[in-house]
Protein backbone atom coordinates (compact mmCIF):
# COMPACT_ATOMS: atom_id res chain seq x y z
CA UNK A 1 0.00 0.00 0.00
CA UNK A 2 1.70 3.27 -0.95
CA UNK A 3 0.95 6.48 0.13
CA UNK A 4 1.04 10.16 -0.82
CA UNK A 5 4.78 10.71 -2.01
CA UNK A 6 5.46 6.84 -2.80
CA UNK A 7 5.98 6.16 0.81
CA UNK A 8 4.80 2.93 2.03
CA UNK A 9 2.55 2.33 4.70
CA UNK A 10 3.68 0.78 7.85
CA UNK A 11 1.23 -1.47 8.61
CA UNK A 12 1.14 -3.86 5.81
CA UNK A 13 -0.31 -7.97 6.17
CA UNK A 14 4.06 -8.41 5.28
CA UNK A 15 4.77 -6.07 8.32
CA UNK A 16 2.12 -7.91 10.74
CA UNK A 17 3.34 -11.23 10.11
CA UNK A 18 7.14 -9.69 10.73
CA UNK A 19 6.16 -8.94 14.11
CA UNK A 20 4.06 -12.07 14.94
CA UNK A 21 7.20 -13.94 13.74
CA UNK A 22 9.74 -11.41 16.16
CA UNK A 23 7.24 -11.99 19.00
CA UNK A 24 6.88 -15.74 19.03
CA UNK A 25 10.94 -15.31 18.71
CA UNK A 26 11.55 -13.80 21.81
CA UNK A 27 9.06 -15.84 23.63
CA UNK A 28 11.01 -18.62 22.73
CA UNK A 29 14.55 -16.96 23.79
CA UNK A 30 12.89 -16.57 26.95
CA UNK A 31 12.60 -19.93 27.64
CA UNK A 32 15.65 -21.04 26.17
CA UNK A 33 17.35 -18.31 28.08
CA UNK A 34 15.47 -19.91 31.11
CA UNK A 35 17.06 -23.15 30.20
CA UNK A 36 20.67 -21.63 29.72
CA UNK A 37 20.64 -20.32 33.54
CA UNK A 38 19.49 -23.57 35.10
CA UNK A 39 22.83 -25.56 33.11
CA UNK A 40 24.98 -22.91 33.25
CA UNK A 41 23.96 -22.68 37.39
CA UNK A 42 23.94 -26.87 37.62
CA UNK A 43 27.47 -26.83 35.68
CA UNK A 44 29.18 -23.87 38.35
CA UNK A 45 27.63 -25.98 41.54
CA UNK A 46 29.32 -28.84 39.44
CA UNK A 47 32.56 -27.33 39.36
CA UNK A 48 32.74 -26.02 42.87
CA UNK A 49 31.81 -29.05 44.11
CA UNK A 50 33.99 -31.45 42.34
CA UNK A 51 36.89 -29.36 41.34
CA UNK A 52 37.78 -28.09 44.36
CA UNK A 53 35.24 -29.45 46.78
CA UNK A 54 36.77 -32.26 48.71
CA UNK A 55 38.88 -32.35 52.15
CA UNK A 56 40.69 -28.59 52.43
CA UNK A 57 39.32 -27.60 48.73
CA UNK A 58 41.87 -29.43 47.03
CA UNK A 59 39.52 -32.22 45.53
CA UNK A 60 40.44 -35.31 46.90
CA UNK A 61 43.87 -34.09 44.80
CA UNK A 62 47.73 -34.09 46.05
CA UNK A 63 48.20 -30.17 46.59
CA UNK A 64 50.90 -30.13 43.94
CA UNK A 65 49.26 -31.66 41.25
CA UNK A 66 47.65 -30.03 38.47
CA UNK A 67 44.26 -30.02 40.18
CA UNK A 68 45.16 -28.68 43.82
CA UNK A 69 47.03 -26.24 42.32
CA UNK A 70 43.94 -24.96 39.80
CA UNK A 71 42.20 -24.54 43.35
CA UNK A 72 44.67 -22.76 44.92
CA UNK A 73 45.12 -20.15 42.03
CA UNK A 74 42.25 -20.01 39.52
CA UNK A 75 39.66 -21.87 41.45
CA UNK A 76 40.39 -20.02 44.36
CA UNK A 77 39.03 -16.51 43.10
CA UNK A 78 35.68 -15.49 42.41
CA UNK A 79 37.04 -14.65 38.99
CA UNK A 80 36.63 -17.75 37.17
CA UNK A 81 33.28 -18.29 38.88
CA UNK A 82 31.96 -14.71 37.55
CA UNK A 83 33.33 -15.92 34.01
CA UNK A 84 31.49 -19.47 33.96
CA UNK A 85 28.23 -17.67 34.62
CA UNK A 86 28.53 -14.52 32.69
CA UNK A 87 30.01 -15.96 29.71
CA UNK A 88 27.85 -18.56 28.65
CA UNK A 89 24.87 -15.53 29.23
CA UNK A 90 26.30 -13.03 26.90
CA UNK A 91 26.70 -15.13 24.56
CA UNK A 92 23.50 -17.01 24.24
CA UNK A 93 21.75 -12.71 24.71
CA UNK A 94 23.62 -11.54 21.87
CA UNK A 95 22.09 -13.99 19.61
CA UNK A 96 19.19 -13.74 20.83
CA UNK A 97 19.23 -10.30 20.51
CA UNK A 98 20.60 -10.82 16.61
CA UNK A 99 17.41 -12.62 16.37
CA UNK A 100 15.02 -10.80 17.72
CA UNK A 101 15.93 -7.55 15.60
CA UNK A 102 16.82 -9.59 12.20
CA UNK A 103 13.89 -12.37 12.58
CA UNK A 104 15.62 -15.21 12.22
CA UNK A 105 15.13 -18.52 14.28
CA UNK A 106 18.36 -19.42 13.16
CA UNK A 107 19.95 -17.09 16.05
CA UNK A 108 18.07 -18.72 19.10
CA UNK A 109 19.53 -21.90 17.79
CA UNK A 110 22.97 -20.73 17.19
CA UNK A 111 22.75 -19.09 20.68
CA UNK A 112 21.34 -22.12 22.61
CA UNK A 113 24.09 -24.26 20.91
CA UNK A 114 26.38 -21.31 21.19
CA UNK A 115 26.14 -20.77 25.05
CA UNK A 116 25.82 -24.66 26.00
CA UNK A 117 29.21 -25.13 24.31
CA UNK A 118 30.74 -22.37 26.40
CA UNK A 119 29.46 -23.96 29.60
CA UNK A 120 30.56 -27.06 28.57
CA UNK A 121 34.01 -25.98 27.87
CA UNK A 122 34.35 -24.39 31.13
CA UNK A 123 33.39 -26.81 33.07
CA UNK A 124 35.64 -29.67 31.39
CA UNK A 125 38.32 -27.58 31.43
CA UNK A 126 39.15 -27.91 35.46
CA UNK A 127 37.31 -31.14 35.59
CA UNK A 128 39.86 -32.65 33.32
CA UNK A 129 42.95 -31.68 35.53
CA UNK A 130 45.23 -34.47 36.94
CA UNK A 131 44.42 -35.31 41.14
CA UNK A 132 48.02 -36.75 41.19
CA UNK A 133 51.13 -35.84 41.22
CA UNK A 134 53.71 -36.82 37.82
CA UNK A 135 56.84 -37.92 38.31
CA UNK A 136 58.26 -34.38 38.32
CA UNK A 137 56.03 -32.78 40.29
CA UNK A 138 56.67 -35.78 43.05
CA UNK A 139 60.88 -34.98 42.74
CA UNK A 140 60.53 -31.29 43.24
CA UNK A 141 57.62 -31.23 45.52
CA UNK A 142 57.75 -33.96 47.62
CA UNK A 143 55.74 -36.51 48.83
CA UNK A 144 54.11 -34.54 51.20
CA UNK A 145 52.71 -32.07 48.94
CA UNK A 146 51.95 -34.87 46.44
CA UNK A 147 49.38 -37.38 48.83
CA UNK A 148 46.16 -36.99 48.15
CA UNK A 149 43.76 -34.95 50.43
Amino acid sequence: MLMRGGARALDTPTMRSRNGTRLAIGLVCVVALFVCVVLIFISALATALFTCGGDGGYAYSAPASPAGRWCEGIGASAGYELVQLALPLLVFLVAATYAVVKVRWGGVVIGVLASATVTGVMYVVPSSLSGECSAEQLRTAGPEECEDG
